[in-house]
């Protein structure tokens, strides 16, 4: 059964987390869970961390099921065009605007296209399904901050060039401090 309140604590999510095994979890699930979830400027305030050279990842809890991590990005800033292999992903503004865009793999040249492009504020989502191919960035004059959880522990991801077509899976980085 899941948890039926209109806002939850961290702890709350985490336990409902581990109650679900991770092959059945939908991303609606997910989705409407992160959107319950109290976020707290405490939380925040310790993960906080900009760089001009790019946007920062800080792990903010790793579980054998998901992870959850804060992300902070200057003006400008943008991830690479990926998908997350296998797992699901739902993204929080927490501060700023963030351009979301998708895309599909042209099938005779593995070239990702562009099919969708929202610009979201504070509260707002983004979800991403497995296998599914994104981007995200700041599009805005000002710094963005973002909360990740992804539904299976995020490791890897495939990265799409757009004037090659090359994929490739590379290692996702991330920081503890």
């Amino acid at each position: 059964m899941y948890l039926l309140k209109t806002r939850f604590a961290i702890d709350d999510f985490i336990v409902e987390m581990m109650r679900i095994p991770i092959e059945r979890l939908q991303l609606s699930q997910l989705q409407a869970w992160v959107s319950q979830l109290e976020l707290k400027d405490d939380l925040f305030r310790h993960h906080l961390c900009f760089r001009p050279e790019q946007y920062q990842r800080r792990l903010l809890c790793r579980t054998p099921r998901f992870d959850m991590l804060i992300l902070c990005w200057q003006p400008g800033q943008a991830s690479t065009i990926h998908d997350h292999q296998d797992s699901l992903n739902v993204t929080r503004v927490y501060r700023g605007q963030l351009t979301s865009r998708c895309f599909a793999a042209a099938e005779a040249t593995n070239r990702p296209r562009l099919t969708q492009e929202v610009h979201l504020g504070p509260g707002d989502l983004a979800v991403v399904d497995r296998h599914q191919i994104h981007q995200l960035a700041n599009t805005s004059n000002e710094n963005l901050v973002t909360l990740h959880v992804y539904a299976r522990p995020l490791q890897e991801i495939t990265v799409y060039c757009p004037q090659s077509g090359i994929a490739e899976s590379i290692s996702v980085p991330y920081s503890l401090q």
